[in-house]
């Protein structure tokens, strides 16, 4: 009896197949569940699991948008934003540098008169018939570019030398007389020439802040150099020469903008303004060439400088660009080498003394074009 029913267990397939299916039905059943819970959960968010029907068909289409505007709850659209945006922040240059001619006129001096006619008392040479010229000189400006901060650091030089002016007169038969320079009065005079030579060097570091898209404010140091030579030779017995020179030395903060006024693929205009507060070191020395006397002054003083930059820039390629504009920079407080004829005596009876003016003023304007690249 025992042995027939552990033979009928052994043999009955029924009781033997059945069995393992039920089990692995019930294992691949819960196994499914589980992928589909955790697939909802990682596609719906914990909070979508508590009403999946209500989240899906209530308000589906603000419900598609809010899953699409949170990126957080899915790792793989946080791996994709991550990468594009390094990849759009590799992409953005790290130096940008511009090379330029820069053709700057310098305006006049004040009027003041150097000799008039002794007949008539009319002015025959004045400092203002001296008139400059375009001179050229060259302009660097080196940026280093910061992607994905708001802030640059940008440095600046140019440079104009020798920008001369100067005018003859002879008026024989009829008669000079010098006007008190250096507190001589000569009449007599056959014949007079007035000369007068600049130069100008700027360096300026400035930080480069990102406001918007279209303005980007600027601050920083500027130092700047501006040296004159004013000269005035006469004849009447022989050659005589008067001479000056003039040195300052500017050193302090500017502030200012940059507005992008037009910005397209190919191309880019734009204002650049700056103000700035300065000490400025001055110093002249004047000489007379008759009586080798000389005399010389200094002075510290605030002075204030203006500058004003139109430029636009067209792209060649993707790294070179060629950029045109136009150049203001008004500088006040400044010693002029004409302003120091009536501050300073070199009459040879008297002891040579010189004071000093700085409170002269000048204006520098003109064009500018070169090429600017970017790595």
């Amino acid at each position: 009896m025992d042995r027939s029913r552990t033979s009928i267990a052994r043999e009955s397939p029924a009781v033997l197949v059945r069995r393992p299916l039920v089990s692995r039905t019930g294992r691949l059943t819960s196994t499914v569940l589980v992928i589909l819970l955790l697939s909802c959960r990682i596609t719906l968010g914990t909070d979508d699991l508590v009403n999946p029907i209500e989240s899906w068909f209530e308000d589906s289409p603000s419900t598609l948008v809010s899953l699409a505007e949170q990126p957080a709850n899915d790792p793989m659209l946080d791996s994709s934003a991550m990468s594009a945006a390094d990849n759009r922040v590799s992409s953005e240059p790290l130096w940008s540098l511009t090379a330029e001619s820069i053709f700057l006129v310098r305006t006049g001096a004040e009027s003041r008169t150097l000799f008039f006619d002794l007949d008539t008392g009319a002015d025959v040479l004045n400092v203002s018939d001296l008139n400059f010229n375009a001179e050229p000189g060259f302009e660097i400006e080196l940026i280093r570019h910061r992607p994905g901060r708001r802030f640059d650091i940008e440095f600046r030089y140019f440079a104009v030398e020798a920008w001369d002016a100067s005018k003859c007169v002879c008026t024989s038969p009829q008669l000079l007389v010098m006007n008190d320079l250096y507190g001589l009065n000569f009449s007599d005079v056959e014949a007079a020439q007035a000369f007068h030579a600049t130069d100008l060097h700027s360096a300026e570091l400035n930080f480069r802040l990102r406001a918007t898209d279209n303005v980007t404010w600027l601050v920083g140091f500027r130092y700047l150099e501006l040296d004159e030579l004013f000269r005035v030779k006469d004849f009447f017995a022989e050659f005589e020469e008067l001479s000056t020179t003039t040195r300052n030395r500017l050193y302090g903060a500017q502030a200012g903008a940059d507005a992008l006024l037009i910005g397209t693929r190919f191309l880019e205009v734009n204002l650049v303004g700056k103000v700035g507060v300065f000490g400025n070191a001055a110093q002249q020395k004047s000489m007379y060439s008759v009586s080798d006397a000389s005399a010389s002054a200094a002075t510290g003083n605030v002075a204030f400088l203006g500058e004003i930059d139109w430029f636009a820039e067209v792209q060649l390629t993707r790294r070179i660009a060629a950029r045109a504009g136009y150049h203001l920079i008004w500088v006040a407080g400044v010693a002029l080498g004409p302003d120091q004829v009536e501050v300073t005596d070199l009459r040879p009876c008297c002891p040579p003394r010189a004071g000093i003016d700085a409170n002269g003023d000048t204006l520098f304007h003109g064009p500018h074009v070169g090429i600017t690249g970017t790595w």
